[in-house]
């Protein structure tokens, strides 16, 4: 895909090396049994935070009588691996651990923090856990008296006040699951409506750094069109009557 975007050699090189140094996705069985006691990898062939524990830092609290406290953030960071890396999701082996690895997290729909598992479920096309959980993530949000909501985000240099990213926390994981129903793409394919609802109507445009504009308008009965910028190959997890359409925009935007 670098090479035909027309990337330098040697920043194409530069980045198979970075790929090449990167481990890979571990497996195993977590087990947490509180703070007082280290964490272990046992195992299994779920996906886990660590090959091992070894490195795993500990405190010493002035209450602890001199005993290692092992309290762990409340993230589930195995789960990265589902997102935002999507390195679990094609494979159907892979899919099922991560899917495995997903209902037996051990944190669930936690509030302090971040909590991405509305984005997980919505990856792994969760329909039902994402329809049940999602509006909740709102209801987290930070909002003004005068009824405005805002999250600290890192902004665009060249755009003050328009955020680089998403916040993790309300606003950004109400916001970012439903990118992933919509649309998840790769370097050598998109996947249309991959966790969406077969009888709901949408109309939306997104940006993919591989496909380039995509243009999708779907109407259950009858209809599913997608257009792109960039020849890819397209495919949808929808059924239903509607036939999945695929075109190329008429012209070249940037």
């Amino acid at each position: 895909m670098s090479r035909a975007q027309g990337w330098k050699k040697e920043l194409v090189d530069q980045w198979e090396q970075v790929l090449a140094s990167v481990p890979e996705v571990p497996l195993g069985r977590f087990r947490y049994q509180g703070a007082e006691v280290k964490p272990e990898i046992l195992p299994g062939d779920q996906l886990v935070p660590a090959a091992d524990m070894r490195g795993c830092e500990a405190y010493k609290l002035p209450w602890s009588g001199d005993k290692s406290h092992y309290q762990l953030n409340a993230q589930q960071t195995e789960l990265y691996a589902i997102w935002p890396a999507k390195l679990v999701l094609r494979d159907n082996a892979q899919r099922d651990c991560a899917m495995r690895s997903y209902r037996d997290r051990l944190w669930q729909h936690h509030r302090d923090g971040w909590n991405l598992d509305v984005v997980f479920a919505a990856c792994l096309g969760a329909q039902d856990e994402v329809a049940q959980w999602h509006d909740q993530h709102f209801d987290w949000t930070f909002v003004l008296p005068c009824g405005l909501a805002r999250e600290t985000a890192p902004e665009n240099p060249q755009r003050p006040g328009i955020p680089e990213s998403p916040s993790l926390q309300g606003m950004g994981t109400g916001v970012v699951p439903v990118l992933e129903m919509l649309l998840q793409d790769y370097p050598d394919e998109l996947i249309v409506l991959p966790c969406w609802p077969e009888n709901v109507p949408v109309d939306f445009t997104l940006y993919s750094p591989y496909a380039g504009r995509v243009e999708v308008q779907y109407r259950p009965a009858d209809t599913l069109r997608v257009a792109t910028q960039r020849e890819i190959r397209v495919r949808t997890a929808v059924g239903g009557p509607a036939v999945l359409q695929v075109e190329r925009l008429s012209a070249e935007g940037p």
